[in-house]
């Protein structure tokens, strides 16, 4: 069998380059990856031609921000259920940790965590009756 001589047999050549934006917990030495750059360059095997395409990927943060510029702003992780990194975190006036909107209590008197605000429930039952 012979080869079609109209027909190109030659392949093209692809390279690919990857660099990771890393977060380092200096506590416990987790790391985070918030972005990525990813680079294709194919070479056309026949013409020579080189073409290039660079992807930028970023991540979200817990509490759905964009961590474009982490370097800038400060980061923080929830002390209640641990989700990190968030850049919007509040301070529980009780205890004074960081914690997300998910488990923050609003109270007329302040912002608490999830933690703070865990009480024995005959203590919530004679509190609530106070309120009525």
């Amino acid at each position: 069998m012979t080869t079609n001589p109209y027909h190109d047999s030659a392949t093209s050549f692809e390279t690919i380059a990857t660099e990771r934006t890393l977060l380092v917990d200096p506590a416990t030495g987790a790391t985070i990856t918030i972005g990525a750059r990813v680079e294709h360059v194919t070479v056309d095997a026949v013409t020579g031609r080189q073409h290039r395409e660079v992807t930028h990927l970023v991540a979200c943060s817990a509490d759905g921000q964009q961590l474009l510029f982490p370097y800038k702003q400060a980061l923080f992780a929830c002390a209640c259920c641990g989700a990190r990194p968030l850049m919007h975190a509040t301070r529980c006036s009780a205890c004074g940790r960081f914690v997300c909107d998910a488990c923050r209590v609003l109270l007329p008197t302040g912002t608490i965590c999830r933690d703070c605000d865990r009480k024995p429930w005959w203590l919530r039952v004679c509190q609530w009756i106070t309120n009525l």
